[in-house]
């Protein structure tokens, strides 16, 4: 963001013979108004409390409490006319948005200060900028402040002059000033007469410090974050994923079980091409590439359907229907288990107690484990990722906590939107988009035991979870999620 504000310099050259110092107090129509204002109100306000008195047979400290009130209120709202309400914040000193300078006829020099003042709430601070928008033949002007130590001239239609550079926010007390002193010299050619110039000052707000991205997220920042419970968003940080040619950004926290999760749905895909991704900056094999197909929306598909293929062949599928969010990613892109473990097929991975070891997550993040102990009581597998997260998030230090194995389904608060994980009701996809807004589902990267057909995944929804959900198609699109591991000493 950007505010500009342009000054006015009237020269009155060869009117007078007044050779003392230029005169600065020139006042624009904007400038008189509040001063008419306060007047107005100090004679009322003056009124008031003499009546008052007179009414009275006592003196009235009532009357003169008012009488203080209104000419405080009074200085109050003059200062609140001459600030500027703008981001960058930028203005000059009372009655410095026209000055008049005086030159006697034969040429010569003058020379006249202003102070700027300036601010922003931009976290890596503003650039202030000095330009001549309006010259007059025979008249140079030139300008020192700020970070220029000598006098430099402004010439119109070129490079402003950087007057100065801040890294920081300032905002809050507005008071980063800056003096200029302008300087002008007139030459004999000029004619006798009223001359006018203008200026243009110009606070920009620097470029944000680009994010790191979230492949070069490490063991030891994951070690250094406090634990995320919910509630202290300062423990969350963002990190960028640029792979595909599209950065997105994506929340990180370290949650209740000391792993690093990423509190956004995974974003990657493209509505137009394929992309390819790499062994630097996915979770894929090493001296491999992957080709995650063009995003699929039931009207557009990169891949041929048929047999078989939505369980051994990837699929993306996006932009999710009713997603809000900018470039329709809140919900994040639903991917079969193809996709998501960069290609595994029902060969390569078949039944069993088996974990995909590669995925579309970024470099150095990987899918989720899942899973249940067997296939009798459906109860989450200790070990699995999911059901930690599960266990620790509710407050249980082990999966095999007693309390916690009476019913490790109603922990779904934490799951949810406002709670530890943040989770998404992403829905998902069975030959069309599904259940938007009512569940979400998460893909793990374990086989299912019984069934090539089926693998693990986390499932939540609004009265329960189940960290260990195992009765899911291959062929579906769900959500993903990546973590990542802090040091272990």
């Amino acid at each position: 963001m950007q505010q500009t504000l342009e000054q006015t310099i009237i020269i009155n050259y060869g009117n007078t013979t007044d050779l003392g110092a230029p005169n600065t107090g020139t006042l624009s129509d904007t400038s008189i108004l509040p001063i008419i204002l306060v007047i107005t109100i100090i004679l009322l306000a003056a009124s008031f409390y003499l009546i008052n008195i007179r009414k009275s047979s006592r003196k009235s400290f009532r009357g003169f409490g008012i009488f203080t009130f209104l000419i405080l209120s009074t200085f109050a709202l003059t200062i609140n006319l001459s600030t500027a309400n703008a981001i960058p914040y930028l203005t000059l000193a009372a009655n410095q948005n026209n000055l008049t300078v005086t030159v006697p006829q034969g040429g010569g020099t003058a020379a006249v200060s202003t102070t700027i003042t300036t601010g922003t709430v931009n976290e890596t601070g503003y650039k202030l900028t000095a330009a001549l928008a309006q010259a007059e033949p025979g008249i140079d002007i030139s300008l020192r402040g700020g970070d220029i130590g000598t006098n430099t001239p402004l010439i119109a239609h070129t490079t402003p002059l950087s007057l100065k550079t801040t890294t920081e926010a300032n905002l809050d007390d507005a008071t980063d000033t800056t003096e200029v002193t302008l300087t002008f010299a007139i030459d004999s050619t000029v004619t006798p007469g009223q001359k006018q110039l203008k200026l243009s000052y110009t606070a920009t707000d620097n470029d944000p410090i680009p994010l790191a991205s979230i492949q070069s997220f490490t063991a030891s920042n994951c070690t250094a974050l406090p634990i995320y419970d919910g509630t202290n968003e300062d423990a969350i940080v963002t990190r960028a994923d640029s792979r595909g040619g599209i950065t997105r950004t994506y929340r990180i926290a370290k949650l209740a079980d000391e792993n690093c999760w990423m509190l956004d749905n995974l974003k990657l895909g493209s509505t137009t091409s394929s992309i390819t991704l790499t062994s630097s900056d996915s979770n894929i094999a090493p001296d491999t590439t992957f080709e995650l197909p063009q995003l699929n929306d039931g009207a557009r598909s990169s891949i041929l359907s048929g047999p078989g293929n939505d369980y051994d062949t990837p699929y993306a599928h996006g932009p999710v229907t009713g997603d809000t969010g900018s470039g329709a990613t809140n919900y994040g892109y639903l991917y079969n288990f193809s996709a998501a473990t960069a290609g595994e097929t029902r060969t390569s991975l078949p039944a069993g107690d088996d974990t995909a070891q590669y995925s579309i997550c970024p470099a150095n993040w990987r899918l989720p484990t899942g899973g249940v102990n067997d296939t009798i009581d459906r109860m989450p597998k200790d070990t699995s990722d999911f059901n930690i997260l599960n266990a620790r998030m509710a407050g249980f230090a082990s999966t095999t906590d007693s309390t916690y194995l009476d019913n490790p389904w109603g922990y779904q608060a934490n799951w949810l939107f406002n709670g530890q994980f943040r989770g998404i009701f992403s829905g998902g996809w069975g030959g069309g988009f599904v259940d938007q807004g009512s569940w979400g589902d998460l893909w793990s990267a374990s086989a299912y035991p019984d069934s090539s057909d089926t693998a693990f995944s986390a499932y939540f929804g609004p009265d329960y979870v189940y960290p260990g959900s195992y009765n899911d198609g291959r062929d579906a699109g769900y959500g993903v999620r990546c973590m990542r591991e802090p040091l272990r000493f």
